[in-house]
């Protein structure tokens, strides 16, 4: 895969997120006894310099919030790619040559 072409393939993939979006309900027990379920609640959950951050997301967001993260996961892979292109890139260039290892006089 060329530069070029591997550029489109990230450019393809923004807008983009990391992390997870799950849901969750809330329980409650009443004073009668009963349980009752509140919910579902969704959470957007990602690490942010070590640390795990999360946000509330409205449900009605839940599918655009997925679907960049699984552009997110593809993005990651393609950076990769990216990655082998410019060590590639670095490993072709002309290295310092060598000294002359002769042996030394006794």
């Amino acid at each position: 895969m060329t530069l070029a072409e591997l550029t489109v393939k990230i450019m393809e993939t923004v807008p983009a997120r990391r992390g997870n979006v799950y849901g969750t309900t809330i329980r409650k027990m009443r004073a009668d006894g009963s349980v009752r379920e509140n919910g579902p609640y969704f959470i957007w959950t990602r690490s942010e310099g070590g640390k795990m951050r999360s946000s509330y997301v409205p449900a009605a967001d839940v599918p655009r919030y997925r679907q960049e993260i699984e552009n997110g996961r593809r993005l990651e892979d393609l950076i990769g790619e990216l990655w082998k292109l410019a060590e590639g890139a670095a490993d072709a260039e002309k290295k310092t040559p060598r000294r002359s290892t002769a042996p030394r006089p006794r």
